[in-house]
């Protein structure tokens, strides 16, 4: 058991060198480490959107919207889908929509 227990501590040590070197607190308990942020987007309705890197990808319109549901409607098969809200913004450009490909 003893061996198994040095082990798991040597295979922490090791993430924990991968992912950043943490610093503990005075107490020993928290670490800090690079951490990645994502906030939900707050979507309005008649918004125009492109998403990328998605099953869900391409151009949508925004034509609903609640606390935990978006309903978007494909520019070009008039199609309307509701999901549960999922995007999150990685920024905002002026272009063409919907676009050609």
């Amino acid at each position: 058991m003893r061996l198994w227990l040095n082990q798991e501590l040597d295979r922490y040590k090791e993430l924990d060198r991968d992912f950043g070197a943490g610093k503990p607190d005075p107490k020993g308990k928290v670490m800090e480490h690079e951490v990645a942020l994502f906030k939900g987007y707050g979507f309005k309705i008649g918004q125009k959107i492109r998403i990328e890197d998605s099953p869900r990808s391409g151009d949508w319109e925004v034509v609903d919207v609640t606390d935990h549901k978006v309903t978007l409607r494909c520019p070009l098969s008039g199609k309307e889908f509701t999901w549960g809200r999922f995007c999150y913004l990685v920024e905002e450009t002026r272009q063409k929509w919907p676009a050609q490909d």
